[in-house]
């Protein structure tokens, strides 16, 4: 699992992926790839790989006014190229370890937002790099909706831990939270979920049995209410914390069967509920500012780093 942080130069020693999408009109788009390639580069970054998705007019636009402007539209709103791309990159990303994926493109802030979940990345926007100049090491800002990105290998403030039982798992959680507490951190800034309401109230009876106050995050406690932060990990988005648990990342909680659709019924509905199944983690486990800890009993999630 990866971690996060905030650092002044992201691209520093990052691998990187460059997407672009283009019009089947611009004829110079390698070009402008191997332009951001040189950028990322000057930075202290690694190309690993290129994306590109081209976009036409239809046989309908060309006898229909605007035909032209529309192949130069991006083709979601949100994830700016077609779903089956976004899967191919998210893949791509995903198997290769990526760190970053630049966009030459302008990217939109729901665009970086919804991609940096889907491809569980960093997210750039093409202007954002241009703008800060590819030759000197200007911090880039505001690049991303998470400000978090990944720690080089070998950075600290990381665990994940399997466990023979829940209730020894339960249990090792409500030790490692005391420590954190010890360490100075407040209980309002430590935050606990899980997949399932189910173990978050096995979670929550541990806490209180030692003395560990805590609240649910979905009775919206005020800043002044003390207590750790329990939530599922659909409710922990938008949300950040210094340290957060992740508990029960088992294979049959992530991902959900009953969220899966089989194989042979839709291929490519089931890629998508797997890659959807996949981002819930991700958001879940970059909500940690400083400590992540993750845990499992039994067999682990697919989707931990570990395991695959």
């Amino acid at each position: 699992m990866k971690q996060y942080r905030d650092i002044g130069d992201p691209l520093d020693g990052a691998d990187v992926v460059l997407v672009g999408l283009f019009s089947a009109r611009e004829r110079r788009y390698e070009a402008r790839l191997d332009q951001f390639a040189a950028l990322v580069e000057a930075r202290g970054g690694r190309v690993v790989a290129r994306y590109v998705q081209r976009r036409g007019a239809s046989d309908r636009w060309k006898v229909h006014p605007g035909g032209a402007t529309r192949m130069s539209r991006p083709f979601s709103r949100r994830t700016l190229l077609t779903h089956g791309k976004v899967l191919e990159v998210a893949e791509a990303c995903r198997k290769a370890d990526i760190d970053a994926a630049i966009f030459v493109n302008t990217l939109t802030h729901v665009q970086r937002t919804v991609l940096a979940d889907i491809l569980g990345c960093l997210v750039i926007s093409g202007d954002d790099l241009a703008a800060n100049g590819g030759t000197g090491h200007r911090p880039l800002k505001g690049v991303t909706a998470s400000r978090f990105i990944p720690r080089r290998r070998g950075a600290g403030r990381q665990r994940s831990q399997r466990y023979d039982t829940q209730q020894t798992e339960v249990a090792a959680l409500a030790k490692q939270v005391g420590e954190w507490l010890a360490q100075g951190v407040q209980p309002g800034e430590i935050a606990i979920c899980t997949r399932f309401n189910l173990l978050l109230d096995a979670v929550y009876d541990e806490l209180t049995g030692v003395g560990i106050p805590a609240v649910r995050v979905r009775d919206q406690p005020g800043a002044d209410v003390d207590g750790v932060r329990l939530a599922t990990m659909h409710a922990m988005k938008g949300l950040e914390f210094r340290c957060v648990a992740v508990v029960g990342v088992t294979a049959k909680a992530v991902p959900f069967t009953k969220e899966i659709t089989p194989s042979e019924v839709d291929q490519a509905q089931h890629d998508s509920d797997l890659l959807r199944e996949r981002c819930l983690l991700f958001v879940a486990a970059t909500r940690a500012r400083e400590a992540l800890y993750v845990s499992w009993s039994g067999a682990p999630s697919p989707f931990l780093p570990s395991t695959r």
